[in-house]
Protein backbone atom coordinates (compact mmCIF):
# COMPACT_ATOMS: atom_id res chain seq x y z
CA UNK A 1 0.00 0.00 0.00
CA UNK A 2 1.21 3.51 -0.86
CA UNK A 3 0.80 6.40 1.15
CA UNK A 4 1.45 9.78 -0.32
CA UNK A 5 2.36 13.18 1.76
CA UNK A 6 0.71 15.07 -0.18
CA UNK A 7 0.94 18.42 2.40
CA UNK A 8 4.60 19.03 2.55
CA UNK A 9 4.33 21.43 5.05
CA UNK A 10 3.98 18.59 8.00
CA UNK A 11 7.34 17.38 6.96
CA UNK A 12 8.74 21.05 6.71
CA UNK A 13 7.58 21.79 10.30
CA UNK A 14 8.73 18.83 11.61
CA UNK A 15 11.87 17.74 10.46
CA UNK A 16 15.41 19.43 10.67
CA UNK A 17 16.10 21.08 8.16
CA UNK A 18 20.30 20.25 7.37
CA UNK A 19 23.16 21.82 4.85
CA UNK A 20 22.71 21.69 1.15
CA UNK A 21 22.90 18.20 -0.11
CA UNK A 22 23.65 20.02 -3.93
CA UNK A 23 27.18 19.70 -3.78
CA UNK A 24 29.52 16.75 -5.14
CA UNK A 25 32.63 17.53 -3.40
CA UNK A 26 34.02 17.15 0.18
CA UNK A 27 33.58 20.10 2.44
CA UNK A 28 35.67 21.23 5.28
CA UNK A 29 33.20 21.38 8.95
CA UNK A 30 35.66 22.98 11.10
CA UNK A 31 39.74 23.47 11.12
CA UNK A 32 40.18 22.62 14.51
CA UNK A 33 44.38 23.21 14.72
CA UNK A 34 43.86 26.41 12.73
CA UNK A 35 46.66 26.50 9.92
CA UNK A 36 48.08 23.95 8.21
CA UNK A 37 48.76 21.79 11.41
CA UNK A 38 46.55 19.20 11.90
CA UNK A 39 43.65 18.50 14.58
CA UNK A 40 43.80 15.23 13.61
CA UNK A 41 39.85 14.25 14.78
CA UNK A 42 39.44 10.13 15.10
CA UNK A 43 37.26 7.98 17.00
CA UNK A 44 34.47 10.18 15.25
CA UNK A 45 31.25 8.61 17.11
CA UNK A 46 27.58 10.39 16.36
CA UNK A 47 25.21 10.90 19.60
CA UNK A 48 22.43 12.95 20.32
CA UNK A 49 22.48 14.49 16.73
CA UNK A 50 25.84 15.38 17.20
CA UNK A 51 29.54 13.82 16.71
CA UNK A 52 31.64 12.99 19.14
CA UNK A 53 35.40 12.70 18.32
CA UNK A 54 39.11 13.01 19.79
CA UNK A 55 40.99 16.17 18.55
CA UNK A 56 43.85 18.38 19.15
CA UNK A 57 43.83 22.18 18.88
CA UNK A 58 47.23 22.99 19.20
CA UNK A 59 46.63 24.10 23.00
CA UNK A 60 45.18 21.67 25.05
CA UNK A 61 46.63 18.20 23.46
CA UNK A 62 43.83 15.40 21.91
CA UNK A 63 40.89 15.60 24.13
CA UNK A 64 37.31 15.09 23.71
CA UNK A 65 35.65 17.42 21.47
CA UNK A 66 31.76 17.78 20.32
CA UNK A 67 30.39 19.28 16.76
CA UNK A 68 26.98 19.56 14.96
CA UNK A 69 28.63 18.41 12.04
CA UNK A 70 27.71 21.67 10.02
CA UNK A 71 29.22 25.17 11.63
CA UNK A 72 32.86 26.14 13.23
CA UNK A 73 30.73 27.76 15.88
CA UNK A 74 28.87 24.61 16.56
CA UNK A 75 32.18 22.61 16.68
CA UNK A 76 33.91 23.03 19.79
CA UNK A 77 36.26 21.31 22.74
CA UNK A 78 33.55 19.50 25.84
CA UNK A 79 36.71 19.25 28.48
CA UNK A 80 40.43 19.42 28.82
CA UNK A 81 40.00 16.61 31.19
CA UNK A 82 44.22 16.34 30.59
CA UNK A 83 44.66 19.75 31.60
CA UNK A 84 46.98 20.57 28.87
CA UNK A 85 48.65 17.51 28.32
CA UNK A 86 45.86 15.44 26.26
CA UNK A 87 43.78 12.85 27.31
CA UNK A 88 43.77 10.90 24.38
CA UNK A 89 39.84 9.47 24.46
CA UNK A 90 39.43 6.26 22.92
CA UNK A 91 37.34 3.55 21.86
CA UNK A 92 33.83 6.05 22.22
CA UNK A 93 30.48 4.22 22.72
CA UNK A 94 27.25 6.13 22.34
CA UNK A 95 24.80 5.24 24.98
CA UNK A 96 21.46 7.40 24.95
CA UNK A 97 22.60 10.78 25.81
CA UNK A 98 25.89 10.24 27.02
CA UNK A 99 29.04 8.87 25.44
CA UNK A 100 31.33 6.42 27.23
CA UNK A 101 35.25 6.74 26.04
CA UNK A 102 38.38 5.82 27.67
CA UNK A 103 40.45 8.68 29.05
CA UNK A 104 44.02 9.37 30.55
CA UNK A 105 43.99 11.59 33.83
CA UNK A 106 47.09 13.21 34.89
CA UNK A 107 46.90 11.14 38.66
CA UNK A 108 44.66 8.52 37.71
CA UNK A 109 45.43 7.00 34.67
CA UNK A 110 43.64 6.07 31.67
CA UNK A 111 39.95 5.28 32.98
CA UNK A 112 36.38 5.03 32.18
CA UNK A 113 34.92 8.47 31.58
CA UNK A 114 31.54 9.54 30.53
CA UNK A 115 30.27 12.94 28.55
CA UNK A 116 26.84 14.58 27.89
CA UNK A 117 28.67 17.37 25.42
CA UNK A 118 29.16 20.02 28.62
CA UNK A 119 31.96 20.02 30.17
CA UNK A 120 30.25 19.75 34.04
CA UNK A 121 28.58 16.37 32.47
CA UNK A 122 31.99 15.27 31.46
CA UNK A 123 33.92 13.04 34.39
CA UNK A 124 35.02 10.15 35.46
CA UNK A 125 32.82 7.03 35.78
CA UNK A 126 34.70 4.72 37.95
CA UNK A 127 38.55 3.90 38.88
CA UNK A 128 38.76 0.74 37.62
CA UNK A 129 42.53 0.63 38.79
CA UNK A 130 42.75 2.84 41.29
CA UNK A 131 45.90 5.05 41.87
CA UNK A 132 48.02 6.11 38.63
CA UNK A 133 48.06 2.55 37.11
CA UNK A 134 45.61 2.06 34.13
CA UNK A 135 42.37 0.21 34.48
CA UNK A 136 42.58 0.75 30.05
CA UNK A 137 38.75 0.30 29.07
CA UNK A 138 38.98 -0.55 25.64
CA UNK A 139 36.69 -1.91 22.49
CA UNK A 140 33.29 -0.47 24.36
CA UNK A 141 30.42 -1.70 22.52
CA UNK A 142 27.01 -1.51 22.84
CA UNK A 143 24.73 -4.00 22.93
CA UNK A 144 20.95 -3.18 24.49
CA UNK A 145 20.82 -0.67 27.18
CA UNK A 146 24.55 -1.75 28.44
CA UNK A 147 28.32 -0.78 27.13
CA UNK A 148 30.41 -4.05 27.02
CA UNK A 149 34.51 -3.52 26.89
CA UNK A 150 37.46 -4.82 28.08
CA UNK A 151 39.72 -3.62 31.17
CA UNK A 152 42.34 -4.72 34.42
CA UNK A 153 41.46 -3.82 37.73
CA UNK A 154 45.14 -4.84 38.54
CA UNK A 155 43.78 -7.84 40.56
CA UNK A 156 41.56 -10.19 37.63
CA UNK A 157 43.73 -9.02 34.46
CA UNK A 158 42.12 -7.60 31.37
CA UNK A 159 38.19 -9.06 31.44
CA UNK A 160 35.04 -8.36 30.13
CA UNK A 161 33.64 -5.52 32.26
CA UNK A 162 30.01 -3.94 32.00
CA UNK A 163 28.70 -0.42 32.56
CA UNK A 164 25.49 1.36 32.41
CA UNK A 165 26.99 4.90 32.50
CA UNK A 166 27.27 5.14 36.05
CA UNK A 167 29.76 3.91 38.91
CA UNK A 168 27.70 1.43 40.94
CA UNK A 169 26.57 0.35 37.56
CA UNK A 170 30.38 -0.23 35.72
CA UNK A 171 31.85 -4.06 37.34
CA UNK A 172 33.29 -6.89 35.96
CA UNK A 173 31.21 -9.25 33.98
CA UNK A 174 33.39 -12.51 33.81
CA UNK A 175 36.54 -13.75 34.86
CA UNK A 176 37.22 -15.28 31.50
CA UNK A 177 40.75 -16.45 32.45
CA UNK A 178 40.86 -16.69 36.36
CA UNK A 179 43.34 -15.66 38.49
CA UNK A 180 45.47 -12.71 37.55
CA UNK A 181 45.84 -13.72 34.27
CA UNK A 182 44.02 -12.30 31.25
CA UNK A 183 41.80 -13.32 28.48
CA UNK A 184 41.68 -9.82 26.85
CA UNK A 185 38.62 -9.30 25.30
CA UNK A 186 38.49 -8.14 22.04
CA UNK A 187 36.50 -7.04 18.63
CA UNK A 188 33.27 -6.91 20.86
CA UNK A 189 30.25 -7.12 17.88
CA UNK A 190 26.73 -7.57 18.60
CA UNK A 191 24.56 -10.43 16.93
CA UNK A 192 21.77 -8.15 15.73
CA UNK A 193 19.30 -7.13 18.07
CA UNK A 194 19.85 -10.49 20.41
CA UNK A 195 20.71 -8.70 23.16
CA UNK A 196 24.26 -11.46 22.74
CA UNK A 197 27.56 -10.15 21.15
CA UNK A 198 30.56 -12.26 20.25
CA UNK A 199 34.40 -11.41 21.04
CA UNK A 200 37.34 -12.62 20.66
CA UNK A 201 39.83 -13.82 24.06
CA UNK A 202 42.28 -16.12 25.13
CA UNK A 203 42.95 -18.64 28.11
CA UNK A 204 45.18 -20.50 28.59
CA UNK A 205 42.93 -23.79 27.76
CA UNK A 206 41.95 -23.09 24.13
CA UNK A 207 44.62 -19.98 23.48
CA UNK A 208 42.64 -16.99 21.28
CA UNK A 209 39.22 -18.10 20.12
CA UNK A 210 36.08 -16.63 19.73
CA UNK A 211 33.66 -16.48 22.60
CA UNK A 212 29.83 -15.27 23.26
CA UNK A 213 28.20 -13.35 26.08
CA UNK A 214 24.03 -13.16 26.84
CA UNK A 215 25.15 -10.06 29.03
CA UNK A 216 25.55 -12.48 32.30
CA UNK A 217 28.17 -14.10 33.70
CA UNK A 218 27.08 -17.46 33.48
CA UNK A 219 26.02 -16.81 29.66
CA UNK A 220 29.43 -15.67 29.11
CA UNK A 221 31.80 -18.66 27.12
CA UNK A 222 33.34 -20.00 24.77
CA UNK A 223 31.66 -20.29 21.36
CA UNK A 224 33.84 -22.43 19.09
CA UNK A 225 37.35 -23.63 19.24
CA UNK A 226 38.07 -23.15 15.80
CA UNK A 227 41.58 -24.42 16.46
CA UNK A 228 41.03 -26.81 18.61
CA UNK A 229 43.66 -27.39 21.94
CA UNK A 230 45.76 -24.48 23.08
CA UNK A 231 46.51 -23.17 19.61
CA UNK A 232 44.67 -19.81 18.18
CA UNK A 233 42.60 -19.29 15.61
CA UNK A 234 42.93 -15.07 16.65
CA UNK A 235 39.34 -14.03 15.14
CA UNK A 236 39.14 -10.57 14.12
CA UNK A 237 37.56 -7.80 12.28
CA UNK A 238 34.16 -8.75 13.22
CA UNK A 239 30.95 -7.52 11.68
CA UNK A 240 27.67 -7.56 12.38
CA UNK A 241 25.11 -8.12 8.85
CA UNK A 242 21.69 -9.83 8.60
CA UNK A 243 22.45 -13.05 8.40
CA UNK A 244 25.26 -13.57 10.69
CA UNK A 245 28.41 -11.74 12.35
CA UNK A 246 31.52 -12.20 9.71
CA UNK A 247 35.06 -12.21 10.75
CA UNK A 248 38.41 -13.36 10.09
CA UNK A 249 40.08 -16.46 11.73
CA UNK A 250 42.67 -18.27 10.95
CA UNK A 251 43.08 -22.64 11.03
CA UNK A 252 45.70 -24.74 10.89
CA UNK A 253 45.13 -25.83 7.04
CA UNK A 254 43.75 -22.95 5.07
CA UNK A 255 45.44 -19.53 6.80
CA UNK A 256 43.54 -16.62 7.53
CA UNK A 257 40.39 -16.90 5.66
CA UNK A 258 36.29 -15.33 5.98
CA UNK A 259 34.39 -16.94 8.31
CA UNK A 260 30.61 -16.04 9.90
CA UNK A 261 28.92 -17.32 12.81
CA UNK A 262 25.05 -16.69 14.28
CA UNK A 263 25.85 -16.78 17.58
CA UNK A 264 25.97 -20.84 17.83
CA UNK A 265 28.59 -23.34 17.49
CA UNK A 266 27.35 -25.67 14.90
CA UNK A 267 26.42 -22.07 12.98
CA UNK A 268 30.12 -20.80 13.19
CA UNK A 269 32.05 -22.20 9.98
CA UNK A 270 34.64 -21.55 7.56
CA UNK A 271 32.39 -19.54 4.70
CA UNK A 272 35.18 -19.03 1.91
CA UNK A 273 38.80 -20.25 1.41
CA UNK A 274 39.77 -17.19 -0.82
CA UNK A 275 43.34 -17.68 -1.35
CA UNK A 276 44.22 -20.94 -1.47
CA UNK A 277 48.10 -21.06 -1.29
CA UNK A 278 48.12 -18.82 1.72
CA UNK A 279 45.72 -16.37 3.81
CA UNK A 280 43.47 -13.29 2.08
CA UNK A 281 43.05 -11.97 5.52
CA UNK A 282 39.56 -10.49 4.89
CA UNK A 283 37.99 -7.34 6.77
CA UNK A 284 36.16 -3.92 6.70
CA UNK A 285 32.83 -5.40 5.57
CA UNK A 286 29.75 -3.64 5.12
CA UNK A 287 26.35 -4.65 4.23
CA UNK A 288 24.54 -3.13 1.03
CA UNK A 289 21.15 -4.62 -0.20
CA UNK A 290 21.41 -7.84 1.38
CA UNK A 291 25.24 -8.44 0.15
CA UNK A 292 28.42 -8.08 2.22
CA UNK A 293 31.43 -6.38 0.53
CA UNK A 294 34.86 -6.25 2.03
CA UNK A 295 38.32 -6.21 1.01
CA UNK A 296 40.49 -9.33 0.80
CA UNK A 297 43.86 -10.46 -0.69
CA UNK A 298 44.73 -12.70 -3.17
CA UNK A 299 47.98 -13.09 -5.37
CA UNK A 300 46.12 -12.51 -8.52
CA UNK A 301 44.51 -9.56 -7.42
CA UNK A 302 46.56 -8.03 -4.65
CA UNK A 303 44.45 -6.19 -2.03
CA UNK A 304 40.61 -5.45 -3.77
CA UNK A 305 36.88 -5.46 -3.01
CA UNK A 306 35.05 -8.82 -2.73
CA UNK A 307 31.60 -9.65 -1.96
CA UNK A 308 29.58 -12.24 -0.55
CA UNK A 309 25.94 -13.45 -0.88
CA UNK A 310 26.69 -15.45 2.64
CA UNK A 311 27.76 -18.50 0.53
CA UNK A 312 30.23 -20.10 -0.70
CA UNK A 313 29.55 -20.05 -4.32
CA UNK A 314 28.56 -16.44 -3.94
CA UNK A 315 31.74 -15.53 -2.83
CA UNK A 316 34.12 -13.86 -5.48
CA UNK A 317 35.92 -10.95 -6.02
CA UNK A 318 33.41 -7.83 -6.91
CA UNK A 319 36.27 -5.03 -8.08
CA UNK A 320 40.16 -5.01 -9.23
CA UNK A 321 40.59 -1.05 -8.85
CA UNK A 322 44.04 -1.36 -9.98
CA UNK A 323 44.22 -4.72 -12.82
CA UNK A 324 46.92 -7.44 -11.72
CA UNK A 325 48.20 -7.67 -8.62
CA UNK A 326 49.31 -4.29 -7.39
CA UNK A 327 46.64 -3.34 -4.74
CA UNK A 328 44.15 -0.77 -4.30
CA UNK A 329 43.63 -1.91 -0.75
CA UNK A 330 39.92 -0.60 0.06
CA UNK A 331 39.55 0.42 3.45
CA UNK A 332 36.83 1.36 6.22
CA UNK A 333 34.09 0.65 4.31
CA UNK A 334 30.83 2.48 5.31
CA UNK A 335 27.05 2.13 4.30
CA UNK A 336 25.60 5.40 3.68
CA UNK A 337 21.49 4.48 2.79
CA UNK A 338 20.47 2.03 1.23
CA UNK A 339 22.39 2.58 -2.59
CA UNK A 340 25.63 3.39 -1.44
CA UNK A 341 28.79 2.40 0.35
CA UNK A 342 31.87 4.77 0.67
CA UNK A 343 35.66 3.90 1.03
CA UNK A 344 39.24 4.95 1.10
CA UNK A 345 41.20 3.57 -1.19
CA UNK A 346 44.04 4.13 -3.74
CA UNK A 347 44.77 3.72 -7.97
CA UNK A 348 48.12 4.43 -7.60
CA UNK A 349 47.53 7.70 -9.82
CA UNK A 350 46.00 10.05 -7.23
CA UNK A 351 46.38 8.65 -4.12
CA UNK A 352 44.32 7.21 -1.03
CA UNK A 353 41.15 9.49 -1.46
CA UNK A 354 37.29 9.21 -1.54
CA UNK A 355 35.09 6.31 -3.33
CA UNK A 356 31.97 5.03 -3.48
CA UNK A 357 30.30 2.12 -5.11
CA UNK A 358 26.58 1.18 -5.87
CA UNK A 359 27.04 -2.28 -5.22
CA UNK A 360 27.76 -2.36 -9.37
CA UNK A 361 30.97 -2.35 -11.24
CA UNK A 362 30.18 0.56 -13.00
CA UNK A 363 29.08 2.88 -10.24
CA UNK A 364 31.81 1.86 -7.92
CA UNK A 365 33.94 5.25 -8.79
CA UNK A 366 36.19 7.98 -7.33
CA UNK A 367 34.26 10.88 -5.89
CA UNK A 368 36.75 13.20 -4.75
CA UNK A 369 39.81 13.68 -4.97
CA UNK A 370 40.62 15.68 -1.58
CA UNK A 371 44.43 16.25 -1.49
CA UNK A 372 44.90 16.74 -5.63
CA UNK A 373 46.97 15.33 -7.70
CA UNK A 374 49.59 11.87 -6.31
CA UNK A 375 49.24 13.30 -2.92
CA UNK A 376 46.65 11.73 -0.66
CA UNK A 377 43.58 13.08 1.48
CA UNK A 378 43.29 9.78 3.49
CA UNK A 379 39.86 10.14 4.56
CA UNK A 380 39.20 7.76 7.49
CA UNK A 381 36.87 7.34 10.56
CA UNK A 382 33.48 7.74 8.48
CA UNK A 383 30.18 8.26 10.04
CA UNK A 384 27.23 9.03 8.78
CA UNK A 385 24.79 11.96 10.33
CA UNK A 386 21.66 13.96 8.31
CA UNK A 387 22.32 12.92 5.00
CA UNK A 388 26.55 13.63 4.96
CA UNK A 389 29.08 11.22 5.16
CA UNK A 390 31.89 12.58 8.01
CA UNK A 391 35.39 11.60 8.17
CA UNK A 392 38.89 13.24 8.49
CA UNK A 393 41.02 14.17 5.97
CA UNK A 394 44.12 16.01 4.97
CA UNK A 395 43.39 18.33 1.79
CA UNK A 396 47.35 19.37 1.91
CA UNK A 397 45.97 22.84 2.98
CA UNK A 398 44.31 22.55 6.31
CA UNK A 399 45.88 19.89 7.59
CA UNK A 400 44.37 16.21 8.91
CA UNK A 401 40.57 17.73 9.92
CA UNK A 402 37.18 17.08 9.99
CA UNK A 403 35.40 16.92 6.39
CA UNK A 404 31.63 16.11 5.41
CA UNK A 405 30.57 14.92 2.14
CA UNK A 406 26.70 15.41 1.08
CA UNK A 407 25.37 11.80 -0.10
CA UNK A 408 21.81 13.34 -0.86
CA UNK A 409 19.07 11.42 -0.19
CA UNK A 410 19.64 8.82 2.80
CA UNK A 411 18.11 6.41 4.65
CA UNK A 412 20.18 5.75 7.68
CA UNK A 413 19.16 2.52 9.96
CA UNK A 414 20.27 4.60 13.79
CA UNK A 415 19.66 3.56 16.88
CA UNK A 416 18.40 0.15 19.09
CA UNK A 417 15.66 -1.61 18.92
CA UNK A 418 14.31 -3.89 21.44
CA UNK A 419 14.26 -6.67 18.36
CA UNK A 420 12.42 -5.89 15.79
CA UNK A 421 14.02 -4.30 12.99
CA UNK A 422 13.39 -1.76 10.40
CA UNK A 423 14.41 -0.70 7.34
CA UNK A 424 14.06 1.68 4.52
CA UNK A 425 14.94 2.82 1.00
CA UNK A 426 16.17 6.68 0.29
CA UNK A 427 13.61 8.66 0.41
CA UNK A 428 14.28 10.40 -3.16
CA UNK A 429 11.80 13.62 -4.01
CA UNK A 430 9.29 12.68 -6.29
CA UNK A 431 9.76 8.89 -5.99
CA UNK A 432 7.61 6.16 -3.54
CA UNK A 433 10.18 4.78 -0.98
CA UNK A 434 9.85 1.60 0.58
CA UNK A 435 9.65 0.41 4.54
CA UNK A 436 10.23 -2.59 5.76
CA UNK A 437 9.92 -4.59 9.41
CA UNK A 438 11.52 -7.81 10.18
CA UNK A 439 11.18 -9.84 13.66
CA UNK A 440 8.05 -8.69 14.45
CA UNK A 441 6.07 -9.75 17.87
CA UNK A 442 2.91 -11.81 16.10
CA UNK A 443 -0.39 -10.63 17.45
CA UNK A 444 0.51 -7.04 17.47
CA UNK A 445 -0.51 -3.73 15.28
CA UNK A 446 2.74 -2.29 13.63
CA UNK A 447 1.95 1.68 13.61
CA UNK A 448 5.37 3.24 11.90
CA UNK A 449 5.88 6.79 12.29
CA UNK A 450 7.09 10.05 10.89
CA UNK A 451 8.47 12.60 13.18
CA UNK A 452 10.74 15.09 14.49
CA UNK A 453 14.21 13.75 15.35
CA UNK A 454 14.98 13.84 19.20
CA UNK A 455 17.60 12.34 20.70
CA UNK A 456 17.16 8.59 22.71
CA UNK A 457 14.70 8.00 25.43
CA UNK A 458 13.85 4.85 27.44
CA UNK A 459 10.27 3.73 26.80
CA UNK A 460 10.92 0.87 29.27
CA UNK A 461 11.57 -3.01 28.68
CA UNK A 462 14.75 -1.88 26.84
CA UNK A 463 12.80 -0.32 24.13
CA UNK A 464 14.12 2.83 22.86
CA UNK A 465 12.49 5.83 21.23
CA UNK A 466 13.52 8.29 18.54
CA UNK A 467 10.85 10.53 17.57
CA UNK A 468 9.22 13.36 19.62
CA UNK A 469 5.96 12.69 20.10
CA UNK A 470 4.92 15.91 19.92
CA UNK A 471 4.79 16.31 16.26
CA UNK A 472 4.52 13.21 14.40
CA UNK A 473 1.99 11.71 12.29
CA UNK A 474 1.28 7.69 10.97
CA UNK A 475 2.82 6.22 7.96
CA UNK A 476 1.42 3.09 7.75
CA UNK A 477 -0.54 0.97 10.15
CA UNK A 478 -0.68 -2.66 9.68
CA UNK A 479 -2.32 -5.62 11.85
CA UNK A 480 -0.17 -8.26 12.68
CA UNK A 481 -1.84 -11.65 13.61
CA UNK A 482 0.65 -14.18 12.43
CA UNK A 483 3.13 -12.49 10.11
CA UNK A 484 6.51 -11.64 11.49
CA UNK A 485 7.57 -9.85 8.20
CA UNK A 486 5.50 -6.52 6.07
CA UNK A 487 6.28 -4.30 3.70
CA UNK A 488 4.66 -0.73 3.33
CA UNK A 489 5.69 2.26 0.85
CA UNK A 490 5.51 5.92 1.14
CA UNK A 491 5.26 8.72 -1.56
CA UNK A 492 7.77 11.69 -1.57
CA UNK A 493 6.29 14.90 -3.16
CA UNK A 494 8.12 16.04 -5.90
CA UNK A 495 8.74 19.67 -3.72
CA UNK A 496 12.22 21.45 -3.44
CA UNK A 497 11.47 22.61 0.04
CA UNK A 498 11.76 19.76 1.85
CA UNK A 499 15.31 19.13 0.21
CA UNK A 500 17.71 18.46 2.85
CA UNK A 501 14.77 17.80 5.52
CA UNK A 502 15.41 15.37 7.55
CA UNK A 503 13.13 13.07 9.92
CA UNK A 504 13.24 9.70 11.98
CA UNK A 505 10.64 6.72 10.95
CA UNK A 506 10.30 4.13 13.73
CA UNK A 507 7.75 1.32 14.55
CA UNK A 508 5.62 1.17 17.45
CA UNK A 509 4.35 -2.69 18.02
CA UNK A 510 1.34 -2.41 20.40
CA UNK A 511 -0.25 -6.03 21.50
CA UNK A 512 -3.49 -6.68 20.05
CA UNK A 513 -5.76 -7.58 23.23
CA UNK A 514 -3.50 -6.42 25.90
CA UNK A 515 -4.44 -4.14 28.36
CA UNK A 516 -1.00 -3.11 30.22
CA UNK A 517 -0.25 -0.98 27.03
CA UNK A 518 3.40 -3.20 26.08
CA UNK A 519 5.00 -1.58 23.37
CA UNK A 520 7.96 -3.17 21.68
CA UNK A 521 9.97 -0.86 19.45
CA UNK A 522 11.82 -1.24 16.02
CA UNK A 523 15.61 1.26 15.55
CA UNK A 524 14.77 4.10 13.85
CA UNK A 525 15.68 5.30 10.20
CA UNK A 526 16.73 8.62 9.67
CA UNK A 527 15.66 9.78 6.73
CA UNK A 528 16.69 12.45 4.90
CA UNK A 529 15.00 13.97 1.66
CA UNK A 530 16.76 14.69 -1.51
CA UNK A 531 16.58 14.63 -5.37
CA UNK A 532 19.62 12.50 -5.91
Amino acid sequence: MTRVCSVVLPLVAIGWLTASIDAQKAILVADVQRGSGSGFPRWITRFSRHLFFAADDGVHGEEPWISDGLTVVGTRLVRDIGARTGSHPQYPAALGTMVLFGGIHPTAGQELYVTDGTAAGTKLVREIRPGIASGRPRYLTRVGDKVYFSADDGVNGEELWVTDGTAAGTKLLADIEPGAGRSSPSYLTAIGNSGRFVFSAMTSATGWELFVSDGTAQGTRLLRDIVPGTGSSFPAYMYSASNGVYFQATDTTRGTELWITDGTASGTRLLADIEPNGSSSPLSFVQLNGKVYFTAYTQAAGHELWVTDGTTAGTRLFVDLVPGSVSSQPWELTAVGSRRFYFTANDRVRGWELWRSDGTTNGTMLVDDIAPGPASGSPSSYVVLNGNVYFNADDAVHGRELFRFPNGATAQAIGRGCGPELRATDPLLGQTMSFSGAGAPTRSHAITIIGAPTVEYPIGGGCFGYIDLSVFFAAASVPLITRTKWTSTLGIPNDKALQGVTVNLQTWYLALGASNGSIVTSNAVELTLGSW
